[in-house]
């Protein structure tokens, strides 16, 4: 009698933890990468608001908008979520915002491969899906290594390369970031990776010297026409030898579950899979 009078008292005493514990059933992403992370979890039914920017997957258009690169913490907060999922390196202001309004804000860093592994899996213990998580970083995690493999098989020496994020002035991806960490899978030398800078001001006349293998540049920043053109590219031997990729800029400047189908594009352009 004693022993089930403890134990109904433990039970009684743990009740509102168990309550406590229960999970998030209105989301809202602040992010396009954490809209496609969240998505990737299966929470499909729970999310109730993203950005106007998150248009992947399809279903994230349907969902209700919070704003664009500006939240918009009165629409928020008419949702009632009881998750709201931000980007610590990106939002730090709307962050504080929200959480000053009792918001319950969840938020990471996702500036390297790494801590995109970690949001995923802590979004997935804070959500119920950790088998979900799992799930998916195994699958990132096996296509990377499809890719590292195809590199590998292609006997090729590395390639030179630069991601051009901006034109004028030049700016390119450099050290310490998730493109860069994907550059590498694909077996591509970044030549701006050891900037301390995660995206660094590059001059022509630098970029002429490092000269090259390739260029890759997200879709819409800069077209083949205007390159050819402009007598500082053509003395680039990439724009000479049409060694420009023009890559899906989603799938490239998104921290998200996307990142390895980016690496794979690369090396399929650099290192052309053997059938």
């Amino acid at each position: 009698m004693r022993n089930f009078g403890l134990c109904l008292a433990l039970c009684l005493a743990l009740c509102p933890a168990i309550d406590a514990l229960q999970y998030p059933q209105r989301v809202i992403s602040c992010t396009p990468a954490l809209t496609e992370i969240l998505f990737a979890l299966k929470l499909d039914r729970e999310i109730i608001g993203v950005t106007t920017n998150c248009n992947y997957p399809p279903a994230a258009l349907k969902k209700e908008k919070i704003g664009g690169f500006m939240i918009n913490l009165e629409k928020v907060a008419s949702l009632k979520p009881d998750l709201v999922a931000a980007q610590a390196d990106a939002q730090k202001k709307e962050i504080d915002k929200l959480a000053a309004h009792g918001l319950p804000v969840w938020s990471k860093n996702l500036r390297t491969a790494k801590e995109i592994f970690t949001a995923i899996d802590e979004l997935g213990k804070v959500t119920g899906r950790t088998a979900e998580a799992k799930a998916l970083l195994k699958g990132i995690y096996k296509e990377v290594a499809g890719t590292r493999a195809q590199v590998k098989r292609s006997g090729r020496s590395r390639q030179k390369v630069v991601l051009i994020v901006g034109i004028d002035p030049l700016i390119v991806v450099g050290g310490g970031n998730f493109i860069n960490d994907l550059l590498g899978w694909a077996g591509a030398d970044n030549i701006a990776g050891a900037s301390a800078a995660a995206y660094p001001q590059f001059s022509h006349e630098k970029l002429i010297k490092e000269d090259p293998d390739a260029i890759i540049i997200p879709q819409g920043l800069v077209g083949q026409i205007n390159m050819r053109a402009d007598s500082r590219w053509q003395k680039l031997q990439a724009v000479r030898r049409r060694r420009v990729l023009y890559i899906d800029a989603d799938i490239v400047s998104r921290p998200g579950p996307r990142i390895a189908l980016a690496a794979k594009t690369i090396a399929d352009y650099l290192y052309p899979p053997k059938w």
